[in-house]
């Protein structure tokens, strides 16, 4: 039995995209147990889960490092600065009680994703194994914080892909393939979600952490999808729904909704371009309209477009703007075929059981995980 220790940085969108590995080898009988931030250990349902953040430090430097890198206009060095800088803080803050955790459980390998260096780092200190796990186009973005956290860190032992080899500029043989599985949010599956309606739906949402004032893109994508006679769902982000204000006829707004289950009855998404959106609308074979806003959104964007999946615009696109690709991407059959066709090769991936056999096969169990 091997003892698996699960860390991700703040933000939903980094817990997620590790649950259904983390489910898989909990129902394999491995011990797991999460390493988090904040409140993302409510994500992590069944699931023994430990607090890394005391003081909530590495929460509001996430939280400030959102607000300067989803800034519209920011050149490509100036948001790998302001990242790399955002994410050093974070790994700071929570690596001495990571570290600590560490030393406590004794586990057989620490996962991490990309941007939680930390955990890298921890698993080089105190000596054990770590797997680098991918939540979306693979990437060195993390390099600049690791630089600046621990230059010279041994890499990872292993290095866990979630991407369809067709999006992927070089396939390294050395990294372990896994298809992507949305990871999900508790909660109801909505009375209103059921396919077979008149009208196509779309889908529109950016992501989980919306602010208290919803971002321009959002309401003029709200005006130009309640112009165009489609059913509209709109996620609020975790927000109260009435925070958007007053909407159109026939766009739905909710709080929270499955997005797996919801993109499954959906022609078309539009998004903001975080890896979590994009990577379950491939997953689902969902076209989409993508208005990067900032961070890693552009380069997620620009995959969308360079692949056939959809369309990309810019940040501070307008209302006639978005109706059109809209209409683009439900009206024009490639689009859904390549899609899907690309959604196939994502399902043909190892799946995370298969991934899990050879986590225990790679990392042998060495001493019992103590609370």
């Amino acid at each position: 039995m091997t003892r698996l220790l699960f860390t991700a940085g703040p933000g939903a969108g980094h817990v997620l995209p590790l649950l259904p590995l983390a489910r898989a080898a909990a129902a394999a009988g491995h011990e797991v147990a999460f390493a988090v931030v904040g409140s993302t250990v409510d994500i992590v349902s069944g699931i023994e889960a430990y607090r890394i953040d005391p003081g909530g430090v590495a929460q509001r430097a996430y939280r400030d490092m959102v607000r300067a890198a989803n800034v519209p206009g920011l050149s490509p060095g100036r948001l790998r600065e302001l990242t790399g800088a955002g994410w050093a803080r974070v790994a700071e803050a929570v690596l001495p009680s990571l570290t600590a955790r560490i030393e406590r459980l004794r586990p057989d390998v620490v996962v991490h994703e990309p941007m939680q260096v930390a955990g890298l780092v921890a698993a080089h200190r105190t000596g054990t194994p770590a797997l680098l796990h991918g939540i979306g186009l693979p990437a060195s973005v993390y390099r600049p914080a690791l630089e600046r956290v621990a230059p010279g860190c041994t890499p990872p032992s292993a290095v866990l892909t979630v991407c369809p080899d067709s999006l992927i500029r070089t396939v390294r043989p050395t990294d372990w393939a896994m298809r992507y599985e949305p990871g999900t949010l508790p909660g109801p599956v909505p009375d209103w979600l059921s396919p077979g309606g008149e009208r196509p739906r779309v889908c529109l949402t950016f992501g989980t952490q919306l602010t208290a004032e919803p971002p321009p893109a959002l309401r003029r994508a709200i005006r130009a999808l309640g112009g165009l006679g489609l059913e509209v769902v709109v996620s609020a982000g975790g927000a109260e729904a009435d925070a958007l204000g007053p909407v159109p006829p026939g766009v739905r707004v909710v709080r929270w909704m499955p997005m797996p289950e919801v993109l499954a009855t959906c022609a078309a998404v539009v998004h903001h371009g975080g890896a979590g959106t994009t990577f379950t609308a491939i997953a689902a074979g969902v076209p989409q309209v993508v208005l990067p806003q900032g961070a890693d959104q552009h380069r997620n964007a620009a995959a969308v477009a360079t692949h056939g999946l959809g369309v990309a615009l810019g940040p501070d696109a307008g209302v006639p703007a978005i109706a059109a690709a809209v209409g683009q991407v439900v009206g024009e059959r490639r689009y859904g075929e390549r899609a899907r066709r690309v959604a196939a090769e994502n399902a043909a991936r190892p799946g995370p059981g298969e991934v899990v056999a050879r986590i225990a096969g790679r990392f042998p169990a060495r001493a019992s995980l103590a609370g």
